[in-house]
């Protein structure tokens, strides 16, 4: 399909968001299915409307942001306020970050994100 015939960047954004995807996953499997009658749209949004295009949180009106451009507080503060939780696991810590409690500036894998910025393991982490 050309370039030319997709909907504007807005009116791409608006028809996806009343879609009501949750995750890119939802929106790239309703690419591939044959539920999407509408072509006028890209499966590849980023690419196509690169001058407009903030994130897939944005696009799909999710509010989701990726965890690699996201903003977390230094290892130590994140530990400390962990440490106040009284966790007494990885199982604990999971549900935890489930419940809708968690901060968002505290990432929900700390042992991805603080790797090389202190992290040893789970046990010190969570302190327990």
């Amino acid at each position: 399909m050309n370039k030319k015939s997709y909907k504007t960047f807005e009116e791409a954004r608006s028809f996806v968001r009343d879609l009501n995807f949750k995750s890119v996953s939802e929106w790239r499997e309703f690419c591939k299915s044959n539920k999407r009658t509408d072509n006028t749209i890209p499966s590849v949004p980023q690419r196509t409307y690169k001058s407009s295009w903030v994130s897939f949180g944005d696009f799909l009106g999710n509010g989701n942001v990726a965890t690699k451009i996201k903003s977390f507080v230094p290892f130590e503060e994140a530990k400390k306020f962990v440490h106040t939780l009284g966790l007494q696991g990885q199982r604990e810590w999971k549900k935890y970050c489930k419940s809708g409690n968690k901060p968002d500036d505290i990432p929900t894998n700390p042992n991805i994100k603080y790797k090389n910025q202190g992290w040893i393991s789970w046990r010190k982490w969570l302190e327990y």
